[in-house]
């Protein structure tokens, strides 16, 4: 029996619908605000390890292993993201090390909890791994949530919740856990904050070699996956993910976030803030518009449009992109009488940098020494000089702490006494040291346990970078060409302050205070927040004397 068109149509789309099984949710547990640091203030059982039920009162859970043993990797260039130039602030990190957590029970009222203690909890919304349009797959995923609820609403008001997202691609929601705390203590507590791993993250079905074992410690590579080791970590992971590539998008993870958004806060008035590739992930969320996303918000942004290479954020131009960075930072210190002195004679800092480089790296050619002891002592390693101070300033630039120690390298670099080419040898093996403990941070305990390499080249790869890929003389031509907003009267950013007032005023941009534009703290070159000790063992960072050594 042949059945009826129409019949058939509603069929298809049945059969349709049901190919993208509905999110799941797996409760609301009590959890700490870190997911890095032990919360001292429950100490839980003995035996390290128990579940407890009571016939009269919820079921309590509570589970904690002595060592985590997943291994990671690095990301080349997660450190130079907004995330890092955070974490190397430390103000939000510091608070979080700060503040203990107590664990409540499951769905304790805010009424019980501990007062002046933020409550956390943690859940995971059981998701398609591939959406309609994306990929085809039965399969589900599970995605980490993290929250901190709020204590009350203001009168009049409906509720709001804020969502707060990583940048990288492929960082974990490890480095904004202290940015919720700081806002959720902005906002009052009277608005709700969240936050989750992206796909392909942290507790969110991270990407990792595990049959592989690229990027473990134990691999050739190390925490690092080597040229070599990519393809059989590739192969692993595809056989784990049906081959769905897709599934791990940008788009993906967008939806996930409208998903989740949908199912736990259509009846809440929310807003979405995301720093550095978060910012992309924010514009790809638009194009779904959830219902009761009112606001959007992105920080440090990496733009998803622009009709030129030079207008639109990718990877394969991000050295072109610090150069332009690199060269303000210059004029800058051109423009500052303490800075200026340093270099009376100069007209165009970043013309001089690059002539040093030249004259640095041309005094230990096939391996010559003797005629310049400032560039045997930044070559000391194998390295161009050029190269050490290149990543190295590409590196500071990036941290509102140590950007002023690039003028007194150039400067003792340019100079080249016998004391500078000593605190530039010290400098060298300084770098050195960083590089053989793992570079771009890479030991840190987020990285090896959270951040994902593989998501990290799967996003960067096919998503935001040029095609056709770039000549290598195009990408060495700008390749490290030269190498936060705290406040003057101290307390939280003047960005975490407008973020604050955006969400209380409900999106209406008229309303948002921004008056704390006007007490921006000015970078200045003579402060002493770098260590003259332990970047050059010397007492100052321009000058040295008897008394160093």
């Amino acid at each position: 029996m042949k059945l009826p068109l129409s019949l058939l149509s509603s069929a298809l789309c049945i059969i349709a619908v049901a190919a993208e099984p509905p999110v799941q949710l797996n409760g609301w547990y009590p959890c700490s605000q870190s997911s890095l640091q032990a919360d001292d203030t429950d100490k839980g059982h003995p035996d390290q390890y128990y579940m407890e039920t009571s016939s009269d009162s919820k079921t309590r859970r509570r589970a904690t292993a002595e060592a985590e043993q997943t291994q990671a990797s690095a990301l080349p260039f997660l450190q130079q993201s907004f995330d890092r130039l955070f974490a190397q602030h430390g103000d939000w990190k510091q608070q979080g090390q700060r503040t203990h957590h107590h664990h409540s029970t499951h769905h304790k009222s805010a009424e019980d909890a501990t007062p002046g203690i933020p409550q956390y909890e943690c859940a995971e919304f059981r998701v398609p791994m591939c959406y309609d349009g994306v990929c085809e797959s039965d399969n589900t995923i599970d995605v980490f949530v993290k929250r901190v609820k709020a204590k009350s609403v203001a009168d009049g008001q409906k509720e709001k919740a804020l969502w707060v997202l990583q940048g990288g691609p492929g960082a974990s929601s490890t480095g904004v856990e202290g940015l919720m705390n700081t806002m959720y203590l902005e906002l009052d507590r009277q608005v709700s904050v969240y936050t989750f791993d992206h796909r392909g993250t942290g507790r969110s079905a991270r990407l990792e070699c595990q049959a592989a074992q690229a990027g473990a410690l134990s691999s050739p590579g190390g925490s690092a996956i080597r040229l070599d080791e990519l393809p059989a970590c590739m192969d692993d992971i595809r056989f784990q993910i049906d081959n769905q590539t897709a599934a791990f998008s940008v788009t993906s993870a967008a939806k996930d976030l409208a998903a989740i958004i949908n199912y736990e806060l259509s009846d809440q008035d929310v807003f979405v803030y995301g720093l550095s590739y978060g910012t992309y992930l924010v514009e790809r969320l638009v194009h779904f518009a959830p219902a009761s996303v009112k606001g959007f918000s992105v920080d440090g942004i990496v733009s998803e449009s622009g009709d030129t290479v030079e207008k639109r954020s990718t990877f394969s131009n991000w050295d072109h992109d610090v150069g332009v960075v690199g060269d303000r930072f210059l004029a800058a210190c051109l423009a500052e009488d303490f800075c200026k002195s340093k270099f009376p004679d100069v007209t165009d800092l970043s013309v001089f940098v690059h002539e040093l480089y030249d004259k640095l790296d041309a005094a230990v050619v096939d391996g010559k020494k003797g005629s310049n002891a400032c560039a045997d002592a930044l070559s000391s390693n194998g390295m161009k000089p050029s190269y050490v101070l290149r990543s190295t300033f590409g590196e500071y630039l990036m941290s509102d702490r140590m950007r002023i120690a690039i003028p007194a390298v150039i400067y003792r670099a340019s100079r080249c006494t016998d004391q500078d080419a000593d605190a530039l040898g010290y400098f060298a093996e300084g770098v050195a040291y960083s590089e053989e403990d793992g570079g771009f941070g890479d030991s840190e305990p987020e990285t090896l346990l959270f951040d994902s390499d593989m998501l990290y080249y799967l996003i960067v790869f096919s998503e935001m970078w040029e095609t056709p890929t770039p000549d290598k003389a195009t990408l060495v031509q700008c390749h490290c060409t030269t190498f936060t907003t705290p406040m003057n009267s101290g307390g939280a950013t003047c960005g975490v302050r407008i973020l604050a007032s955006y969400v209380k005023e409900n999106g209406v941009l008229k309303n948002v205070d921004t008056s704390c534009m006007d007490d921006l703290k000015p970078m200045k070159f003579s402060d002493n927040t770098v260590d003259a000790q332990e970047l050059f063992a010397t007492n100052d960072l321009y000058e040295s004397s008897g008394s160093d050594w």
